[in-house]
């Protein structure tokens, strides 16, 4: 002590001539660790306190060591730790000494899967973290293990394979942290993705399960998944999930069935193909199936294409066509292409002399309801029409003649000729006649065949109905 107080004493006396200066700069050091400034006395900082490091474990469902585990932890923001477990599991992780356990969270992560401890939680496994086994398998529609199961993989913040990805035996294992996850599976060309899988510890079973698919069709049948396949006929395993399917490969009809789990499904396809006489795709066909009762079929498309499925074995399936109102049937027969072809059909109006009559004609068909088909153009209209039975009707100057029972068959075309025939007032005295209202009459005008119709006169004749006769024959009237 009496140390000291000479050594202050003769700095002090030093820097008394030194002014300010010099009293600030006689701070001088004594011993280690303590610092001398006028006569206060300032401890050194003490020295920072070592980090702590612990020792993270991650084990397997069956208990042994997994390698390539990374970790993190928690305090103030989360840290990366370097480094992953090594053969026996085992990663050392440094804490830094002023890191609070109340709030210290360690989480290690494998594959993509993460699991997070709090610092009871880690107190408690010791440190420990352990996956749970996962087997994803794969079963067809009678739970018999299928192979050949490919692209199988979880969801954890990005797709990973589970295992190998292809399922041997009918399953594929992946060792990962407990949690809920989506999974997915391809198998022929079809994929089923489940999601809200529930992984536990030590181990839980996500099962794909195929339904059966059995097919009826004369041709051919397509499918497209990440390029086309063909069906192979007349049973195939597919994964849930609504499938399109097109017969003969056509992509402008197809068909959509959707497929379950266990299924043991039994469907037939039905085509219609509709053109016009000349061999040409007609839109706009409606066409029904006889399947069990008739259900729709579809309307035919611009290649003049429907097609449908329905459930069963596609024996006796009757088909029907309706295309400008006119409808033919076709079987029954099986699922196949039912062809519908129509045939033209002209209507003509034709005077006495068999000319047509170029202007006026005003055609009509009945089925189901009558069809106006226009003014005749240079005396006749043509329709396309399906072959059956059926009335047709000419209007000329108000007269009308209507056929009934006309045949249209699927030989060649039909021509439904209408003829007039003149009207002769033998007294001249003619003036008008009743047809829908009163018109004006000249003489030897050409009408068609109608019953009782009115006519009136000049000369005091009282109005007086005859039957005009048409058909190239002359009427004779007062």
């Amino acid at each position: 002590m009496h140390s000291l107080r000479r050594f202050l004493a003769t700095r002090g006396r030093s820097a008394a001539g030194m002014g300010r200066r010099g009293r600030m700069a006689a701070g001088a050091m004594l011993g280690a660790g303590v610092m001398i400034v006028g006569l206060v006395t300032v401890a050194a900082p003490a020295a920072a306190a070592p980090p702590e490091t612990v020792t993270l474990t991650m084990l397997d469902s069956t208990g042994a060591p997994l390698s390539g585990g990374t970790a993190s932890y928690y305090s103030r923001g989360w840290h990366n730790v370097p480094g992953a477990t090594d053969a026996q599991g085992h990663l050392a992780v440094e804490l830094p000494a002023d890191v609070s356990q109340r709030y210290l969270s360690i989480a290690m992560e494998h594959e993509g899967t993460r699991d997070q401890q709090s610092y009871p939680e880690l107190t408690a496994s010791n440190y420990t973290f352990r996956t749970a086994l996962a087997t994803v398998k794969l079963v067809d529609a009678d739970g018999t293990a299928l192979d050949a199961g490919t692209h199988v993989a979880y969801y954890a913040r990005g797709w990973h394979p589970v295992g190998s990805g292809t399922t041997s035996g009918g399953q594929v294992t992946q060792e990962m942290f407990p949690g809920s996850y989506s999974f997915e599976m391809t198998y022929n060309n079809s994929r089923q993705q489940q999601n809200r899988q529930v992984v536990e510890s030590p181990g839980s079973d996500v099962v794909f399960q195929t339904g059966a698919l059995t097919v009826n069709y004369s041709g051919g049948v397509g499918y497209y998944y990440r390029g086309w396949h063909a069906f192979n006929k007349p049973t195939e395993q597919f994964l849930p999930g609504t499938r399109t399917f097109y017969p003969d490969n056509q992509t402008d009809c197809a068909v959509e069935i959707p497929i379950a789990a266990g299924d043991h499904l039994v469907k037939s396809i039905v085509k219609a193909t509709l053109v016009d006489s000349n061999g040409q795709s007609l839109a706009g066909g409606e066409a029904q199936a006889y399947v069990g009762g008739w259900k729709p079929l579809g309307t035919t498309n611009d290649r003049g294409r429907a097609c449908a499925v329905y459930d069963g074995s596609g024996n006796h399936i009757s088909v029907g066509m309706v295309y400008n109102g006119t409808r033919t049937q076709i079987g029954p027969g099986q699922a196949e292409v039912y062809a519908f072809q129509t045939e033209a059909v002209t209507v003509e109006l034709r005077d006495s002399a068999n000319a047509l009559i170029a202007d006026g004609g005003q055609p009509s068909y009945y089925a189901g309801r009558w069809h106006n088909l226009g003014p005749t153009a240079g005396g006749s209209t043509t329709v396309q029409m399906l072959p059956g039975s059926y009335s047709f009707a000419m209007t000329y100057q108000g007269t009308r003649e209507q056929k009934d029972d006309v045949g249209i068959a699927d030989t060649g075309p039909t021509t439904v000729t209408f003829r007039t025939g003149p009207v002769h007032s033998d007294s001249a005295a003619a003036k008008s006649y009743y047809a829908g209202g009163w018109r004006p009459f000249t003489q030897d005008m050409e009408l068609l065949p109608n019953r009782s119709v009115p006519f009136a006169f000049t000369d005091g004749t009282p109005q007086t109905s005859f039957d005009v006769i048409g058909n190239a024959a002359t009427t004779h009237i007062h």
